[in-house]
């Protein structure tokens, strides 16, 4: 069962690669900018992982072309890499917009934030709102004042449509700016309205992508899964110490391999689930997520190690893969139940895979656990000399 992890520390990703990342860790931002008569919008992709894997984010960063900083935040252990919509041609930001013009997100929470990031990139590249000729007369005959902020305030109401704007804390609320620009309760309204009729066909497109997942008409691409399992997978083992009958210890090791996303990815999750033979997908309700997972010793071997096979990884999950691999081959080797010392390595690897994320992994309880499960072997083997 030996594979082989391939890793370069020049490495460029691909399109459908960068993509899934994103789509798993990234984030497009709608930055509002105030003026003295009002605001401007700026749409921003902006990448982010944790800063012991910071390695993707430079890898994304050689392979989009550009010089723009990455930053740490120490607080939160993570870095980012944030790059605008707007640019020249050549820039990081547009390579990464036309990239999703000619491919879509297959992540719904992400096309719906692409689409309108796009229309209020064209509104500040063009002034003009892709309204129906009705509502447009109706802006058209305001006197240009209350017209621009009618246009700014319907923006507005779109930017905070976006799913990553309603779950996380912002730093200001959309009253913020109605009360910047002055607004009267009757802007407020009709900017509601017209912001409503910009988000209908953005509504639809989402609705359709949903839909073709649901019915499987699109293929998720291998390097799209990698790159997305990067950004919020895991590979893993339940470990758990049972007491069964008789009294007996066993320590129980199950692999798992999973995916982890908020509901908006249910679709696509579940389509992944269906295309690559995993197990199920479970929804958190108390954390509106869920994950798509594959679990089991015969799905990790015939499911997840082919898989990431010659996969090329940031060395922080190659190395997580290549110990999840050698669990296995500890697994299915005949001669580990049978030597204390291969037994143990195959604990001791299964138990402290993701030791850097799980505080709960202690040494202190891995020996205990270890001790008492020895201590009920070797009961056994004197009961079983006593009785010959």
């Amino acid at each position: 069962m030996n594979q082989n992890f391939q890793n370069t520390n020049m490495n460029l990703l691909n399109s459908a690669q960068i993509r899934g990342f994103f789509e798993g860790d990234g984030g497009i931002q709608v930055r509002i900018d105030k003026t003295v008569n009002g605001f401007t919008f700026r749409p921003l992709f902006k990448f982010g992982q944790k800063t012991e894997n910071v390695q993707i984010i430079k890898w994304i960063q050689s392979s989009l072309g550009t010089k723009r900083i990455i930053t740490d935040d120490s607080l939160t252990n993570s870095s980012s890499l944030v790059l605008p919509f707007k640019g020249e041609i050549n820039d990081a930001g547009p390579k990464l917009k036309q990239m999703y013009l000619e491919n879509k997100p297959v992540n719904p929470g992400t096309l719906k934030d692409l689409l309108i990031a796009l229309v209020i990139l064209d509104y500040e590249m063009q002034k003009v709102m892709p309204l129906s000729t009705k509502s447009a007369e109706i802006l058209r005959k305001k006197p240009e004042k209350e017209r621009k902020r009618i246009e700014l305030l319907s923006l507005l109401w779109l930017r905070f449509q976006r799913s990553a704007t309603r779950n996380i804390r912002t730093a200001h609320s959309i009253e913020y700016y109605q009360n910047h620009l002055r607004a009267t309760p009757s802007e407020i309204n009709e900017a509601d309205r017209f912001g409503n009729e910009l988000l209908k066909p953005i509504t639809k497109e989402v609705d359709q992508l949903v839909s073709d997942l649901n019915n499987d008409k699109i293929q998720i691409d291998d390097g799209f899964l990698a790159y997305y399992h990067v950004a919020d997978g895991s590979l893993s083992f339940d470990f758990e110490k049972r007491k069964l009958a008789g009294g007996k210890v066993k320590i129980k090791i199950e692999p798992r391999w999973t995916i982890t996303d908020d509901m908006t990815a249910k679709p696509l999750l579940e389509r992944i689930v269906r295309q690559y033979n995993f197990s199920d997908y479970q929804g958190i309700r108390a954390q509106n997520s869920g994950y798509a997972r594959a679990r089991g010793w015969q799905k990790a071997t015939e499911v997840v190690i082919p898989f990431f096979k010659n996969r090329i990884l940031p060395d922080v999950e190659r190395t997580k893969t290549q110990t999840f691999v050698q669990v296995c081959e500890l697994h299915y080797n005949s001669e580990t139940f049978k030597d204390p010392v291969l037994y143990e390595s195959y604990i001791r690897l299964a138990y402290f895979l993701n030791e850097s994320t799980s505080d709960k992994r202690t040494q202190a309880k891995l020996d205990n656990d270890y001790k008492l499960l020895m201590e009920t072997i070797m009961n056994e083997i004197r009961k079983g000399r006593e009785t010959n």
